[in-house]
Parts: C-alpha cells; structure tokens; sequence
C-alpha cells in the first residue's frame, strides 16, 4: 500500500507491484494512475511510504483499492519523519515498510512512474505477508511451484 501526506488529511491506494530499482542507493519504483488522488500527495510532499501488508489484511488492501474517502478509519499510522509525514501503518497490519523520498516522476501514458529513495525501513520479525494471486489474497507458504521436465 502506497501512502502519502497531505493537507488534507493522509491519503493512500493499494499498488499490485514494487519495483526495485538499484540496490546502491537503494530505489523503489511504484507506478500510480493519473486520476488517483493519491498522487498530487506525492508530488506535492516529496515523499511517500511503501507499507507491504501482513497475511490475513486482504479488507485492508480491498478498502485502499477503493475510492472510499474514509480509508484510513480505524487503522492505526503514524507520521513519517523521513517520508515527509507519509502514513506508516501499525505492525498489526504491516510486515515490512519502506519509507521513500521522491527522486523523480515521470508521466507515462495514463499512469506516472514514481521512483523513491528510500530514507528509512523496517519489518515486522516472524510474519507473512499478504499477495494476491489468481484473485484471491493468499499468503506464499500457500503456494507450491510446480515443475514439469
């Protein structure tokens, strides 16, 4: 989940794909529709969170994938100091976060590519994180490759 601060209170929408870009120094690539409202956030504050969700946080992800304008009711954040004020969400709902400083944007089409330099990081020891995969959210150990020879 992409969050951002704004004047207006936090804002944040769920993003199906992060992207690591380079490792020294340490980039993240997130992508954000154009009409999201999420976006003027992150381009007006410089800085957004990356907060990777923990297994069994499906309604969570489902309520920021939303237009709700209540989407942060009842979950817990608290303010980023080095995402200039980008929600961080609680450990309950979290298993890792990356918070980022906006490096650069680029509109691409009907979406902006954002690339962020991540200030700060953490996770959450001994705990699964949510995916989505076939449409259902799921979490990894539910998974099995299989191989054929």
């Amino acid at each position: 989940m992409i969050t951002a601060a704004a004047a207006d209170g936090p804002k944040g929408f769920t993003c199906t794909a992060v992207t690591a870009v380079s490792k020294t120094p340490p980039l993240l690539l997130v992508c954000a529709d154009g009409g999201s409202h999420t976006l003027p956030a992150i381009l007006d504050s410089k800085g957004f969170a990356v907060n990777f969700l923990a297994a069994g946080r499906g309604a969570l992800a489902d309520r920021f994938a939303s237009s709700d304008a209540l989407k942060f009711a009842g979950t817990a954040w608290t303010p980023s100091a080095h995402a200039c004020g980008a929600p961080v969400l609680g450990p309950e709902d979290t298993v890792a976060v990356a918070e980022c400083r906006l490096r650069s944007a680029d509109r691409v089409g009907d979406h902006w590519i954002l690339v962020g330099s991540i200030e700060h990081g953490g996770d959450v020891p001994d705990s699964a994180p949510l995916t989505y995969y076939r449409r259902t959210y799921d979490s990894p150990s539910a998974h099995r490759l299989v191989t054929t020879p």
